[in-house]
């Protein structure tokens, strides 16, 4: 595992391999896009990033992208079944002039948020998997042996190479620890939280205003049926969600270091929305170091890394610049 709280210098799909599975809470990373010409904007094959991302997120991690046109079209379409939703960074000030007569200005950024689908694919439960193939070769029996001893519960926690996997109910899962007096196992307690976080979802709206009322379907409601699930008053907790378009202007700090620098507070919005407190962030591109900034200042740890040296020596200054600022508040 790399150190964390450090940015490393190289290539990513080389340093990523050195990250330990299933250890990243979250990636935030600003992609090249492929739309310059310049030297740092060359867009990093979808293959081998994408079989790096999902080995080192967990398995409730959120993975944000940040991209433009035509790349953001193209970055969902390499991994369509973990895309979740998106935002729009509304940056407030435009950019494309020298195509300004024959199209509109630009003033946003895409924002793509991925993450493991619940969809119990042949990657779902690996932990657990392997798990019950452990309790099997401990117990010294086939499935249908087991499943003879204690009937059809056992049945599909021993499926371990197909989608039909399940966990077993606890009185089942004691049964067989009884039966073979089985040493050194995992409680069920712990089985089923693992089972449970990998249907966790990690979603920490921010400005959510406490409401506490019970609302009514408007008159839309008809459009939905007969659903039971949406019944005609519940009990809203919060109000002021946020939208899917993102106010957040540059300041000083924010510009100068890097041609696609992104504003700290905007990074410190998303962090706080997919993280809690001292969970880990990758950020495989990290340019100036604005992740590494946003991480320190709202007490996350990161692991950055840059490809180009001229870039790494400014955000491995910034981070310890932002290190000392830190340290002298206290």
């Amino acid at each position: 595992m790399l150190e964390v709280n450090n940015i490393y210098l190289g290539n990513c799909l080389e340093i990523m391999k050195k990250i330990d599975d299933k250890s990243v809470d979250m990636i935030l990373c600003d992609l090249p896009y492929g739309t310059t010409a310049c030297e740092w904007d060359t867009v990093i094959p979808f293959e081998p990033l994408w079989k790096e991302y999902k080995r080192i997120i967990k398995l409730d991690g959120v993975i944000v992208l940040f991209g433009d046109q035509p790349f953001t079209s193209e970055l969902v379409c390499s991994n369509i079944n973990w895309y979740s939703h998106s935002w729009i960074w509304d940056k407030n000030n435009s950019s494309n002039y020298t195509l300004a007569k024959v199209q509109p200005l630009k003033t946003t950024e895409d924002i793509i948020v991925f993450k493991r689908p619940n969809n119990n694919d042949l990657e779902s439960f690996t932990e657990l998997k392997n798990i019950f193939k452990k309790i099997m070769k401990q117990i010294g029996k086939s499935k249908k042996q087991i499943i003879d001893d204690l009937g059809h519960g056992l049945d599909h926690c021993f499926r371990v190479n197909s989608l039909q996997w399940g966990l077993p109910t606890e009185e089942n899962y004691i049964k067989m620890i009884n039966l073979y007096n089985l040493i050194n196992v995992p409680s069920y307690s712990r089985l089923k939280n693992m089972y449970e976080n990998e249907f966790r979802n990690r979603y920490n709206p921010q400005g959510v205003i406490a409401f506490n009322k019970t609302t009514k379907r408007g008159s839309s409601a008809k459009h939905f049926g007969n659903n039971s699930k949406l019944n005609i008053e519940n009990m809203q907790e919060f109000t002021n969600y946020p939208r899917n378009i993102l106010k957040f202007i540059k300041t000083k700090d924010d510009k100068g270091l890097h041609p696609a620098q992104k504003p700290v507070a905007l990074l410190e919005y998303l962090i706080k929305t997919y993280t809690n407190s001292r969970e880990t962030v990758l950020d495989n591109c990290m340019g100036a170091g604005s992740t590494g900034v946003a991480c320190i200042n709202i007490n996350r740890s990161f692991i950055g890394i840059e490809k180009h040296e001229q870039f790494y020596e400014i955000a491995k200054k910034r981070i310890e610049e932002t290190y000392h600022k830190i340290k002298n508040k206290k």
